[in-house]
C-alpha cells in the first residue's frame, strides 16, 4: 500500500470504529453503488418487472394496478439509480403522499413486490419496503343492501330489466364476483349457462375466470335455484352490461356502492352459517378476508333467514308475468 492508501484506510476504520470492519464497509459500498446485476434507474427496473410478470402470465388488469402504483414512483424518483433507493427515501415517499392508510398499504404491497423481484436480480441489496411498518386500518364491515333493498331490487329487475335478473341474483344469492361472471378482468368468457345446474344446485367456475385462478365449484341456495329457473338455458353466457345495471339501479332507487351484491351475499351467509371457513370456501376467499369483512355483528340471523327466504312473487301466491329474457 502507498502512504496515501495506509492513510485512508485509518482513517476510514477510525469513522468505522465499534460499527463494522473495513470489508463489510466496503462490501456494503460495493453492493449499493455497483450492484451484481448492473446499475439500472428506477424507472428502467420497473418496466423490467412489468415485463416479468407479462412473462409470469400475470392478468393484464394485475399488471395495470402494479403499473398505477409504480409510475408514481419512479417518476418522483427522476432517474435515480435504483440501488440508491434507501428505507429513508420509500418512507419519505410515502409520507409526503399524504396517502390514506388504505392507499399507503397498496403503494407498500407493489414496492415491496418489485423491490423483492430487484433483489433477486442483484439489482439492489435488500427489500428496503420490508423495514416499513404496514400502517394499521380499523376494522370495517362492507357496505350491504338491507334485506327489504335486495327484494326490491330483484323484483324491479324481473318488471323492467328481466334480461338482467340471472345476474342479479347470482350475484346476490352466489357471491360470484363481478368479474367470475362478465369476464372483464379476468379476461375470460363471460359465465355460461352450461356451467349452472339447476338441478344439481352446482355453479362450476373454471380456474382461469377466478381471481385465485383455481376454480371452485359454488353450491346454490335454494331460493336462488327459484330465481333462476323462468330464465335458465341450455347454454349462452349470463347477460350483463354496464349500461344495463345503470338503469337498474336509476329504477330501483336504492345505494349500490362497489361490489355490493358479493358483499350482501358474504354478510348473510355468515350470519346464517356462522362459520368462516364454510363462507370463504363459497366465496372463493380466505378466512382472514371473511373475518375482516363478512363478520358484522349488527346483522342478526332473523334478517339473514328473511333474506336467504326471498323468493320470486309468483312463488307467493301472486301471478306474476315474466318476461322473456
Amino acid at each position: 500500500m502507498t502512504e496515501p492508501q495506509r492513510r485512508d484506510a485509518m482513517q476510514a476504520m477510525e469513522v468505522l470504529i465499534g460499527k463494522a470492519t473495513l470489508t463489510e464497509a466496503a462490501r456494503f459500498f460495493m453492493s449499493h453503488n455497483n450492484p451484481d446485476g448492473g446499475t439500472v434507474t428506477t424507472a428502467e427496473a420497473i418496466e423490467k418487472f412489468l415485463e416479468s410478470r407479462a412473462e409470469k402470465n400475470l392478468r393484464s388488469v394485475t399488471i395495470g394496478d402494479y403499473r398505477a402504483k409504480l409510475s408514481p414512483f419512479a417518476r418522483d424518483m427522476d432517474g435515480r439509480p435504483l440501488c440508491h433507493i434507501t428505507l429513508a427515501i420509500v418512507e419519505d415517499w410515502l409520507r409526503k403522499g399524504e396517502y390514506t392508510v388504505g392507499t399507503r398499504k397498496s403503494y407498500l404491497r407493489a414496492l415491496g413486490a418489485f423491490f423483492q423481484w430487484a433483489v433477486k436480480r442483484r439489482y439492489m441489496a435488500e427489500n428496503v419496503a420490508r423495514s416499513i411498518d404496514t400502517p394499521r386500518e380499523d376494522r370495517n364491515a362492507v357496505t350491504f343492501l338491507p334485506v327489504e333493498d335486495a327484494e326490491k331490487l330483484l323484483r324491479v329487475a324481473v318488471a323492467e330489466l328481466p334480461a338482467l335478473l340471472p345476474y342479479v341474483a347470482i350475484s346476490m344469492f352466489a357471491g360470484l364476483r363481478p368479474s367470475e361472471i362478465h369476464g372483464e378482468k379476468t379476461e375470460h368468457a363471460p359465465l355460461d349457462w352450461r356451467k349452472i345446474d339447476l338441478a344439481r344446485k352446482i355453479i362450476t367456475l373454471d380456474a382461469k375466470q377466478t381471481k385465485t385462478r383455481d376454480g371452485r365449484r359454488v353450491e346454490m341456495s335454494e331460493n336462488l335455484v327459484r330465481w333462476l329457473l323462468p330464465y335458465r338455458r341450455d347454454d349462452g353466457p349470463i347477460y350483463f352490461t354496464r349500461s344495463a345495471i345503470a338503469s337498474l339501479i336509476g329504477k330501483a332507487k336504492i345505494d349500490f356502492p362497489k361490489d355490493v351484491l358479493r358483499h350482501t351475499c358474504g354478510t348473510y351467509a355468515y350470519a346464517a352459517k356462522k362459520h368462516e371457513g364454510e363462507v370463504a370456501i363459497m366465496l372463493g376467499d380466505t378466512i382472514k378476508t371473511v373475518k375482516k369483512h363478512y363478520i358484522n355483528p349488527m346483522v342478526e340471523e332473523a334478517e339473514a333467514t328473511k333474506f336467504w327466504a326471498i323468493v320470486p312473487a309468483a312463488e307467493e301466491g301472486n301471478v306474476v308475468a315474466f318476461k322473456s329474457a
